[in-house]
């Protein structure tokens, strides 16, 4: 028994190791997620185009052969916090891409546009899509319609976190 106790015992205190790191991310999103609602961070004019790119080569693990259309005019400036926008333009990226109908690749489309003062990005996908129900709870934290182990429910309710701290 000797030497396979001691491999079960090993992946045990793995598999337990790594429950312990999830639950600690898990609570250092909600941690974050309702800070942020409370407080105003400190934002800078950041190229949304740029912003975008950069995101997409952060999610490009998640997009595989997805098509991804941009239509972005140059130039365009957002009021935000750099890293917290790629944070929720990476989260919805990857969203978008997990919203995929399982028998054909992702289609993304971003775009933008102004609307007095403020600037309106849209993030479609051509996904499975979701009922009202689901629209009613999808920045609830740990709701999710993933399956369990999948997602911790709190990637909305942390971009809505994010963008109330920086005004959006």
């Amino acid at each position: 028994q000797g030497r396979a106790g001691l491999t079960d015992a090993f992946e045990a205190v793995k598999e337990s190791s790594e429950a312990v790191r999830r639950i600690a991310r898990i609570v250092e999103q909600l941690r974050l997620s309702t800070r942020l609602v409370a407080n105003r961070v400190v934002t800078r004019p950041v190229g949304l185009k740029e912003a975008v790119r950069f995101a997409l080569r952060l999610a490009s693990h998640a997009l595989g052969s997805a098509r991804v259309d941009i239509d972005l005019p140059e130039g365009l400036l957002v009021e935000a916090e750099d890293v917290f926008l790629g944070q929720v333009l990476v989260n919805l990226i990857n969203n978008a891409a997990q919203a995929a109908r399982p028998d054909e690749p992702a289609q993304i489309s971003l775009r933008a546009h102004t609307e007095g003062d403020r600037v309106l990005l849209e993030i479609e996908d051509r996904g499975v899509g979701m009922t009202s129900e689901v629209m009613e709870r999808i920045f609830e934290p740990f709701f999710t319609t993933k399956p369990i182990g999948k997602g911790t429910g709190l990637g909305l309710s942390v971009v809505r976190g994010l963008l109330l701290s920086m005004g959006g």
